[in-house]
């Protein structure tokens, strides 16, 4: 199990909400240096992502990739933007690019206006209580008139998908993610989603065991006495699962509420090679707690981790977390046994 993904998410939550947001754009919630996205792009006639990396308000980075095929070779471009942070309108102050030839003249253009084309698209509309927006509008990139579905959970642009007038998706999110580093290669090496191999056969095996109730302040989670208690709040079962409990505190100044959406954000995103497939996302809201599922890929191990956390806002500003990990394999032939121990929650 890898426990520095698991532990990641604890640590980033602890980081302050400082950013910004696109020229005249004004989101819920700002970007952070590091923030990505990567879609699915329907409008080639081959398998094609496209992502946008936020870096601050005056750069960004724009990657296509499209693997290879038996007629073509495999294609990787990144467009390096910066703009007039200061200019409500979109102006463009340099650019470079990686990866293009002299016959990607017109990806590269492609790439721009998408960039161009977004921003204009986002600023036609108001994203307010951290609700889904949808917007009907012309876009000659992908056809003529298609919606745009808008999430304040979504980096960049907070464009989740563009669907074509009959209900099909024509650029769909695929992962969402933030650098933790100058080093962390995530947005560099992501191929996208398409035809990602199963999680590794492991050992699903889990013998039954006498319950034990786990309490932590005024919370419970009940597990069995199969689980290892290691450190002095992460248990482990077997190789396959392990459950962190911890506890934080809305940073001074913060509306609670607001900080519970901006950790909601944190939570989908993946981390250091490590992605987070949008389409097996699952929130609930249940009181004031945040039930969220995420499955997350490591292409370098090629393992499928499940998370099931939640997030509790507490009556004094303390927020407790559970994280329940679990190779996506083992989940799979025990899925009653881990929802089990989630439904088992309790705030007394």
């Amino acid at each position: 199990m890898n426990v520095k993904k698991c532990l990641t998410a604890a640590v980033m939550i602890a980081a302050g909400t400082l950013g910004f947001s696109l020229p005249g754009v004004v989101s819920p919630i700002p970007d952070t240096s590091g923030e990505y996205v990567f879609y699915e792009d329907k409008t080639f006639n081959r398998e094609s992502i496209v992502g946008f990396l936020y870096y601050s308000e005056a750069s960004y980075a724009i990657r296509y990739y499209a693997p290879a095929t038996e007629s073509e070779k495999e294609k990787d471009i990144t467009l390096y933007i910066s703009v007039n942070p200061d200019n409500p309108v979109l102006e463009l102050t340099g650019e470079t690019f990686r990866g293009a030839d002299a016959g990607d003249a017109d990806l590269v253009n492609y790439l721009r206006d998408l960039f161009y084309d977004f921003t204009a698209q986002r600023k036609r509309v108001i994203i307010e209580d951290f609700s889904d927006v949808k917007n009907s509008a012309e876009a000659p990139q992908f056809g003529g008139d298609v919606v745009f579905n808008f999430s304040a959970y979504v980096p960049v642009f907070n464009i989740e998908s563009v669907n074509s007038v009959n209900g099909k998706y024509v650029f769909r999110l695929q992962t969402a993610g933030l650098l933790t580093s100058s080093d962390d290669q995530s947005f560099a090496f992501y191929k996208g989603a398409a035809g990602l191999p199963e999680d590794s056969v492991r050992d699903a095996d889990i013998p039954k065991a006498k319950k034990t109730v786990v309490e932590f302040d005024s919370h419970e989670i009940t597990i069995d006495e199969g689980w290892t208690k290691t450190m002095e709040n992460l248990w482990t079962l077997k190789e396959s699962s392990l459950l962190i409990i911890s506890k934080g505190e809305v940073p001074e100044g913060t509306v609670p509420e607001d900080y519970i959406h901006f950790l909601r954000r944190r939570l989908l995103e993946g981390t250091s090679m490590s992605y987070s497939l949008w389409q097996h996302k699952k929130v609930e809201e249940k009181g004031n707690s945040l039930y969220i599922t995420c499955v997350y890929y490591q292409p370098s191990v090629q393992n499928r981790l499940r998370t099931m956390e939640i997030v509790t806002l507490n009556s004094d500003n303390t927020i407790h977390f559970v994280n329940l990990t679990v190779y996506d394999y083992v989940y799979q032939k025990n899925r009653k046994y881990f929802d089990k121990i989630i439904k088992s929650y309790k705030e007394n």
